[in-house]
């Protein structure tokens, strides 16, 4: 294998390309027709944006090479044709690229977070940079902290899109509002739907990834157990691990049609959740309740990242509801 497609491989290409989807439909498909359903515009110009996402890419996939580094004993055991880091892309390269894809995203967030006039939303790339490197050091091998960490971070994803709108959006119209107090209550509004549809991607973004986390802990338990992981599986087994992550799609499943019916209350919500979405959810939890091997989960876990997808893209249908298109 060549050493460039060895290295793409290693970065998780088809994750990053997920990243930036998640950040493209966030912006595009929830903040812009929120924000202009309020006469304003998005306060990102498109260069801004584009380098904050490049800097969360480059972030993303510092942390997924360093993860197979350091897990190349345990990565040997469970999966040795998958091996990159070492056989095809020198552990000396791998090091140096991870360094160098950390020191450019925040040099990027830095620049980012003074255009937005907080400098402290810089600190979100440090801790992203920092609870990676961690997780692929020591959270990994900790019982439950590794789940919990990656979950994290990838929750943090569609929630910073509104870190970094918010701040100048009430930077800038700050003269607006002391000439019209009148309109504060209408743009208080706007902040908190901005506020609050980023927090509900960035939970459901969480729960499924820690799902997934989960599901494949289960795949690599044997290595994990070799190597001395306490994770879920090594510690409970897998019945009890493979209950824990149907009890965390149920209560996406619960929180997402309660959200539904208690704040959207339409139908094209509803039947692109329950006919497009749960399907795939329901399929995972059928499947991971009666698997009693490890390469039982391999299909679970591909259809969490699916399902995963789909439930971003709901971003569509929103977008078609708050544009008035439906």
């Amino acid at each position: 294998m060549h050493p460039v497609i060895a290295f793409l491989k290693a970065i998780r290409s088809p994750n990053l390309f997920i990243i930036a989807l998640v950040m493209y439909c966030l912006r595009w498909l929830i903040l812009k027709p929120l924000i202009e359903l309020h006469e304003l515009k998005l306060q990102l110009s498109e260069l801004d944006f584009s380098l904050l996402l490049l800097s969360v890419v480059l972030v993303a996939a510092a942390g997924n090479i360093i993860n197979d580094y350091f897990d190349l004993k345990i990565d040997r055991y469970n999966k040795p044709e998958r091996v990159l880091i070492g056989k095809y892309v020198k552990r000396r390269i791998a090091m140096i690229s991870h360094i160098v894809m950390n020191g450019i995203a925040l040099i990027i967030a830095i620049y980012v977070s003074y255009k937005c006039g907080v400098m402290e939303l810089a600190l979100i790339h440090v801790i992203w940079i920092s609870s990676l490197w961690f997780y692929s050091t020591n959270f990994k091998r900790k019982f439950l902290w590794g789940n919990i960490v990656i979950a994290f971070c990838t929750g943090l994803v569609p929630f910073s899109i509104a870190l970094f709108e918010i701040p100048p959006l009430v930077a800038n119209n700050q003269d607006f509002l002391a000439e019209y107090p009148q309109a504060y209550p209408y743009f208080k509004g706007l902040v908190y739907s901005i506020f609050y549809w980023s927090l509900g991607f960035g939970v459901f973004a969480f729960l499924m990834t820690l799902a997934r986390e989960m599901t494949k802990d289960i795949i690599d338990m044997e290595g994990d157990e070799v190597f001395g992981c306490k994770t879920l599986p090594v510690v409970l087994g897998i019945k009890k691990t493979a209950w824990i992550i149907v009890a965390i799609y149920a209560s996406i499943l619960i929180a997402i049609f309660s959200i539904q019916q208690t704040f959207l209350d339409d139908k094209y919500s509803l039947a692109y959740l329950a006919f497009i979405f749960s399907p795939l959810v329901l399929w995972a939890m059928y499947l991971t309740i009666k698997g009693s091997h490890k390469s039982h989960f391999n299909l679970p876990a591909l259809l969490n990242k699916i399902a995963s997808v789909v439930g971003i893209l709901y971003a569509v249908v929103a977008f078609l509801i708050l544009s008035g298109r439906i």
